[in-house]
């Protein structure tokens, strides 16, 4: 630890102003490394992408189901509108013929 208590600093000279110069040139021990973790975050920033295109994609195709069943609820609900009027036009036509009926045969028994 440093002083008052505090972690001591990862590096203790404050870094250079200026570009950082790698000693060994092309023959740097960790460049191979340095290239495999730059390889690697290449390939799952691709991958990312594609997924990301992928969701975006099926994130398309269920706004345009969402639409279409949407439409169907609509078509279905005008429907039920129409069977309700058709029923209630039926059921009244029905209470008229039944008070006919009642009214003739109260006149032919009279």
């Amino acid at each position: 630890q440093g002083p008052r208590g505090r972690a001591a600093p990862l590096c203790p000279h404050p870094p250079a102003s200026g570009p950082m110069e790698i000693v060994g040139g092309t023959d740097f021990e960790g460049r191979s490394e340095v290239d495999e973790g730059l390889s690697l975050a290449e390939e799952q920033a691709a991958q990312l992408e594609r997924r990301a295109k992928l969701l975006h994609a099926h994130f398309q195709q269920a706004q345009t189901s969402m639409s279409e069943i949407g439409r169907i609820c609509q078509q279905a609900d005008a429907s039920v509108r129409r069977s309700q009027s058709l029923l209630n036009q039926s059921a009244q036509r029905i209470h008229e013929l039944n008070e006919r009926t009642r009214h003739l045969l109260g006149s032919a028994a009279s």
